[in-house]
């Protein structure tokens, strides 16, 4: 059975023992600056890892949403500024546009003619092998 995580670093240390079991923890270890062997200590709760190394970690194991807090020992998301997508338009008046267009009174002429030399469509001719 798992144990139950109550702080920051049990939860590091759960996301890392799976990352162990799904597959080599050198790479991490290497991008992390620390060795192999201190990594797996940590992950089985033997040896303690720096405050940098661990929020080195959280980054990389929650995929750049988490922070570890050392004070709290706690994982908390991180503090995403949230910008606006745009300006919002102003609130449609249909009172405002009712006269921001006069109605037309003269129409307007149609498409020019398909044959300009006469304004009939020439017969349509039967194919040979068609009804």
């Amino acid at each position: 059975m798992s144990k139950e995580i109550v702080t920051g670093r049990d939860a590091l240390r759960a996301a890392l023992q799976a990352r162990i079991r799904k597959g080599s923890s050198a790479v991490l270890s290497r991008d992390l600056g620390v060795t192999n062997e201190a990594l797996l200590g940590f992950a089985e709760n033997r040896v303690s890892l720096p405050t940098s190394v661990l929020k080195a970690l959280a980054l990389d194991l929650f995929g750049g949403h988490t922070v570890y807090d050392d004070a709290a020992d706690r994982l908390k998301p991180m503090a995403v500024e949230v910008k606006p997508l745009g300006v919002a338009p102003e609130p449609y008046n249909p009172d405002a546009t009712a006269n921001a267009y006069p109605p037309r009174t003269v129409p307007r002429p149609g498409p020019p003619p398909l044959f300009p030399g006469s304004t009939k469509t020439p017969p349509k001719k039967p194919r040979p092998g068609w009804l």
